[in-house]
């Protein structure tokens, strides 16, 4: 029988190095390595509490186990695990260990024979036209902060970028006269190009001209912060969004003040930064958009992703169907069967070739 390791903390630590460093090798993110941390450190704290004192002990009972244990988890707000973040946390745990047996780190891969579940993914929370016009008017455009969120919500929402793609954009990478933001880097390591359309474009000039500079210098409560020559401006590489210190804005606080909006605008259910992303492609593809296109502009590296998304839109399909097919604008007289004179019509139930 195994014993309680005084070192379960640590269980699969050394590892987990290992396996980033591998990831590291392989191109993925620092934002990649993070999410496979955190979904592989629940695994560790379980296999630990069964009285595995090494990943090499871990068992496939313990493994066949782990899904009714993640079913019975409660999460950080108290509440069950979604099945997306059960699915997840499986997936990490197959790879891991698919990497562990291949460098011969254990011996036996327990979770070779793992079934997955299904993709259980929720569909999206997409806004209404109402939700997000609620969303958007409640930034006040005649404050130096305000006229900044608004810009903010614009560009999500015009462009489909992700949040962590949206704080590191820099200000070369804005070609205003034609409209256009290069993304550096999104996920997959890969650059794209993406249209801004022109009221996001618009805000975008604006914010540049009259906003950015003040935010620069640092901006507390309408007055600047008087610029010396000690001074440093906090952001050295030329961000487009900053903070009211000054400070390019990160994932996480974006997000906090998306939260803020959220609850200021009074909007039900889980939005999130991604929501404006959802509401983006769907909106597009409401609007007749080629999938392809859609894709491009979402940097999906497989059509499967974006293919989601008609989910949202089923029932659309039919009236995008027949305002785009060529096909629905033929008269329908044209596709009656007119026999030619003296020809009968086939008998009923009569075998055709």
């Amino acid at each position: 029988m195994r014993g309680r390791s005084p070192e379960g903390n640590n269980l699969g630590a050394a590892e987990l190095a290992r396996f980033g460093e591998y990831l590291r090798l392989c191109g993925c993110s620092e934002r990649t390595l993070e999410g496979y941390a955190e979904m592989l450190r629940p695994f560790f704290r379980y296999a630990a509490e069964r009285g595995a004192r090494s990943l090499g002990e871990v068992t496939r009972d313990d493994v066949v186990a782990y899904p009714t244990a993640l079913f019975y988890a409660v999460g950080g707000r108290g509440k069950p695990l979604a099945p997306a973040t059960q699915s997840k946390r499986l997936t990490a745990l197959k790879s891991f260990y698919r990497f562990l047996a291949k460098y011969q780190l254990v011996l036996v891969d327990p979770t070779a024979d793992l079934e997955l579940p299904k993709d259980v993914r929720a569909l999206p929370r997409v806004l209404s036209r109402r939700e997000r016009d609620q969303l958007f008017a409640l930034c006040d455009r005649a404050t130096v902060l305000g006229y900044r969120d608004r810009t903010i919500l614009e560009v999500l929402y015009a462009t489909g970028l992700r949040s962590s793609e949206l704080v590191e954009l820099a200000i070369p990478d804005v070609r205003l006269d034609e409209g256009l933001v290069t993304v550096r880097q999104g996920k997959g390591k890969k650059d794209r190009t993406v249209p801004l359309g022109k009221v996001a474009a618009a805000y975008l000039r604006e914010y540049l001209a009259h906003i950015r500079p003040r935010l620069v210098v640092g901006w507390n409560g309408g007055a600047h912060r008087r610029q010396s020559a000690q001074f440093r401006p906090r952001d050295q590489a030329g961000h487009v969004f900053l903070t009211k210190s000054g400070r390019p804005f990160c994932r996480e606080v974006l997000e906090g003040q998306f939260q803020f909006w959220v609850e200021r605008a009074g909007l039900a259910g889980h939005v999130v930064p991604h929501s404006l992303r959802h509401t983006c492609a769907t909106d597009m593809l409401r609007g007749g958009a080629d999938m392809r296109h859609l894709a491009e502009l979402l940097g999906h590296a497989r059509m499967r992703t974006t293919q989601r998304y008609t989910h949202v839109v089923k029932k659309d399909l039919k009236r995008v169907h027949g305002k785009c097919h060529p096909r629905e604008r033929l008269p329908l007289d044209d596709v009656r069967f007119r026999p030619r004179a003296g020809e009968a019509p086939d008998a009923e139930g009569e075998a055709q070739p």
